[in-house]
């Protein structure tokens, strides 16, 4: 799978500094002050305090007036598509790069131990049949920004490949079904975006297939870097085969462990809107530069 990259300057604030020792007075003083810096003898510590966010819920829905995204002779395939950025601060200037990690071209900005992401999500069904959705989150990072290849032939119909994060769920006729995407699902997808940087990487197939352990494959390991870029925003997407009457509800919450991540006013303020995602038509097959 071919996979274009834009490399530039790029910033810093990688994991949390251990907090030294504080002696009872100095805990106690901690305790009352909270997030405030403490001062006690022979002692200096400030504690960053983390920053836990909900997002606004977004919502898809394929119901009997959507357009279908690809029709075959023997099929009619529907996809909802919805783009969803982190709401970052501006990324800091140069002088506060951290050392460059391969394959990366500059130091990291964060870590997905500094931003864990988690998604919570509802499926309801209003139809009176079952219906099998797919429901698929393709993640981007400063760096890369991952679209999986959809394949169209005579005698296979649509193919598509899995995207970073894809499942099958069946929901039942007017009922719900609810689940996440935790935390450690987008650390899993961050470390496979990190391997998809490398031109030498093993095929992309392996790397987002969920049953594939990174840490220890001996395709995947000896391309994983020793410090991972943190994900900063995932096309979110629904796609049926035949009619259907389902609408998808997405939370997405977020855990800034800097306290210095996310943007303190509106979510519209932020710099981080991956252009190149937006608008995106469905089920094109297309490897995108990096958000700006």
């Amino acid at each position: 799978m071919d996979h274009s990259k834009k490399e530039g300057a790029r910033p810093h604030p990688v994991g949390r500094s251990p907090q030294p020792h504080l002696e009872r007075r100095a805990f106690l003083q901690a305790l009352g002050l909270g997030a405030t810096c403490v001062v006690a003898p022979s002692v200096v510590g400030c504690s960053t305090p983390t920053e836990r966010r909900t997002q606004p819920t977004a919502v898809l829905a394929v119901t009997e007036t959507t357009a279908p995204a690809v029709t075959t002779d023997d099929s009619v395939t529907y996809q909802v598509t919805r783009p969803i950025a982190v709401p970052l601060t501006a990324r800091p200037s140069s002088d506060l790069l951290g050392p460059r990690v391969k394959p990366y071209a500059r130091g990291l900005w964060f870590t997905p131990a500094d931003l864990r992401l988690q998604l919570s999500y509802v499926i309801s069904n209003l139809a009176d049949a079952d219906v099998l959705v797919e429901l698929m989150l393709d993640t981007w990072n400063e760096f890369v920004y991952y679209a999986p290849t959809v394949t169209i032939s005579e005698e296979e119909g649509l193919a598509a490949d899995r995207s970073t994060i894809d499942r099958l769920i069946r929901v039942p006729a007017k009922s719900r079904v609810v689940g996440s995407v935790s935390f450690d699902d987008f650390e899993r997808a961050a470390m496979a975006l990190a391997i998809m940087i490398d031109p030498l990487r093993p095929n992309d197939f392996h790397l987002v297939d969920p049953q594939t352990n990174l840490k220890e494959s001996p395709l995947a390991k000896p391309f994983l870097p020793t410090a991972i870029d943190g994900i900063t925003g995932f096309d979110l997407s629904m796609r049926i085969n035949g009619k259907a009457k389902v609408v998808l509800e997405a939370t997405l919450e977020l855990e800034d462990r800097t306290g210095n991540l996310l943007v303190t006013g509106p979510d519209s303020e932020s710099p981080n809107r991956n252009k190149q995602s937006m608008g995106r038509q469905p089920l094109v097959p297309r490897i995108l530069a990096p958000p700006v």
